[in-house]
């Protein structure tokens, strides 16, 4: 049997999901369905690639906080297979949110990962392991 599960989503990322949509020629509910099993499978149960939580007040990650980051948009999967909706409930329920919430948060902290991947690297003259004994020493 497959579930249901619907999403609120803030504007600004429910239209880089329909860009990317677009751009895959796919529909939004099947980019988020892959985003979540991709996630699912990377994190299955190693505890990385767990960045901030969500703030207790709403489902909004603490890093993102924003105006134009307020939920106003709606999406909804159709035919979510069993196990990945039973994985999403316990792992919802582990960080003490709702599936929807919790779905908004890997999509959210996805959209993040790829901004900071599309940021130009930066070469220091000095490594960074250097920087961090002469700020020690300095103390």
């Amino acid at each position: 049997m497959r579930d249901q599960l619907s999403v609120r989503l803030p504007r600004e990322l429910n239209e880089a999901v329909g860009e990317r949509a677009k751009r895959d020629s796919r529909r939004p509910s099947d980019v988020v369905r892959l985003a979540l099993q991709q996630y699912l499978l990377g994190a299955a149960g190693d505890g990385r690639g767990r960045t901030d939580r969500v703030s207790e007040a709403g489902d909004v990650p603490a890093w993102g906080e924003s105006e134009s980051l307020k939920p106003e948009r709606t999406i909804v999967l159709r035919d979510v297979p069993e196990d990945l909706y039973l994985a999403l409930e316990e792992r919802a329920a582990a960080e003490r949110l709702s599936v929807a919430g919790y779905v908004l948060d890997i999509l959210a902290r996805r959209r993040f990962g790829e901004r900071l991947q599309s940021l130009s690297r930066v070469q220091l003259s000095v490594s960074a392991a250097e920087l961090i004994r002469e700020a020690r020493d300095s103390r």
